[in-house]
């Protein structure tokens, strides 16, 4: 007699586990599940004006080559002149 297998659960593909973590990712931020991983990594130390020279750009056009509208802001300034680092992501409560 054939033992009968019961049939294996289907696994998700690539793809249905991005959107399931995506889904995940925003309803933590909205404060609606708790039950997730979160992993904060701590970025390098980055010289802003240094990284800014080595791509030949002005302080104007360097927030335009990352797509911001205006010319460095205070806080980009701030990072700099080395005075601020930025701070690792948190969701807002």
């Amino acid at each position: 007699m054939k033992a009968i297998r019961n049939p294996a659960k289907k696994r998700p593909t690539v793809g249905e586990r991005i959107i399931e973590g995506l889904e995940q990712a925003v309803a933590w931020t909205r404060g609606k599940s708790d039950r997730v991983r979160v992993t904060l990594v701590e970025g390098p130390d980055v010289n802003v004006r240094d990284v800014r020279q080595r791509m030949g750009l002005s302080q104007a056009q360097f927030p335009r080559a990352f797509h911001r509208s205006r010319p460095c802001s205070g806080t980009l300034a701030s990072f700099r002149s080395r005075n601020r680092r930025p701070s690792p992501w948190r969701p807002k409560n």
